[in-house]
């Protein structure tokens, strides 16, 4: 993760934006899927991101072997990414000003 640069977000297009992602954990059984999301987030977009893993994760994670001690570590890394982008001013959108 890098600090905010002058990078736009992938989603939305504003700034200041960081590179960072979050991983959902669906357990089945005796495997587990993992949907990851990459990119440049701001704030918002981030936070929103965050907030989906970590829903997938906290409802599906828990259906496999491996979900028991994997799902609790994916909750915390996603949690602590979405701490450094909620950290983010609040996100200049292009076209609009102030």
């Amino acid at each position: 993760m890098t600090a905010a640069d002058s990078h736009p977000c992938d989603f939305c297009g504003a700034t200041p934006a960081i590179k960072t992602f979050f991983v959902g954990l669906t357990g089945m059984v005796l495997l587990r899927k993992l949907q990851t999301t990459r990119g440049y987030f701001c704030r918002d977009c981030g936070d929103a991101a965050a907030r989906k893993a970590n829903s997938i994760t906290a409802r599906r994670g828990w259906w496999s072997i491996s979900g028991w001690a994997g799902a609790p570590v994916y909750l915390m890394a996603n949690s602590i990414r979405a701490g450094k982008v909620r950290k983010l001013p609040e996100p200049v959108r292009p076209g609009r000003t102030g």
